[in-house]
């Protein structure tokens, strides 16, 4: 299977580029920061495909484009790029809304738009996967980010409705509190470990976080054409949530 991984610098991202890495599949690898995409690349199998860049720029989401036209057939997409990059401000401007609702759901969008049109030209079939957050259906984060990531799951809702007769998959995982080296929660556990201990345990119910290797199972399902049984949101996320909602 052929993957792009959306967001592979750092976090879930490369967490997960290297674990399907391991099980030999062909990867694409796209982020940010070019010093951690060449060390990714320095560990994983030259078959894969890398590229960095902030594709918030739209030269360089133009370059991405124009480097999948040479790639025959993208069979899976994971989107784990987003965030609320210290935007936290209640009364947010217009550029600052701009900003998360460009990096958390436009730039998918883009890539999205482009790797569709091509699957459908080549009437090949393909998996989109979105990381999202339980934030988005709680309304306990910053208005902004949780703002963003509302928006992101009804995007992938409905575009998942319109296209699944034509063999396009879309998923949208809901996600609690999960912790990477690198991640909010990884940088928080360093930095403040008092803060980290007290979101765990006071909104964390099983009083842990979650950890990359336990989201694997549920990509690896979803990755499978059996599951296209399934529609709508998934949450993994440690009984967080405390509406009754999905």
């Amino acid at each position: 299977m052929k993957i792009l991984i959306n967001g592979a610098s750092s976090g879930l991202g490369r967490y997960l580029s290297q674990y399907y890495n391991s099980k030999g599949h062909n990867l694409i690898c796209v982020g940010k920061n070019k010093s951690k995409i060449m060390s990714l690349k320095r560990k994983m199998s030259s078959k894969n495909l890398f590229f960095s860049g902030d594709l918030s720029r739209d030269k360089i989401l133009s370059k991405l484009k124009k480097n999948m036209l040479k790639i025959k057939k993208i069979d899976a997409v994971i989107h784990c790029m987003g965030g609320g990059f210290g935007i936290k401000d209640d009364l947010l401007s217009k550029k600052d809304f701009f900003e998360l609702f460009n990096k958390n759901l436009f730039i998918q969008s883009e890539i999205n738009n482009f790797i569709i049109k091509k699957s459908l030209k080549e009437k090949n079939s393909l998996k989109i996967i979105h990381i999202s957050t339980v934030a988005s259906i709680e309304n306990v984060a910053s208005v902004g980010y949780t703002t963003a990531k509302a928006a992101l799951n009804i995007y992938s809702q409905i575009l998942s409705k319109k296209l699944f007769s034509k063999n396009i998959d879309i998923k949208n995982i809901i996600m609690g509190a999960f912790e990477t080296n690198d991640n909010s929660f990884g940088r928080l556990k360093k930095k403040n470990i008092s803060a980290y201990k007290k979101f765990k345990n006071t909104r964390m119910p099983l009083k842990k976080y979650i950890l990359p290797n336990e989201i694997v199972p549920t990509l690896n399902f979803l990755l499978d054409k059996n599951s296209r049984i399934i529609s709508g949101d998934i949450v993994l996320d440690n009984r967080e949530k405390s509406s009754f909602r999905n």
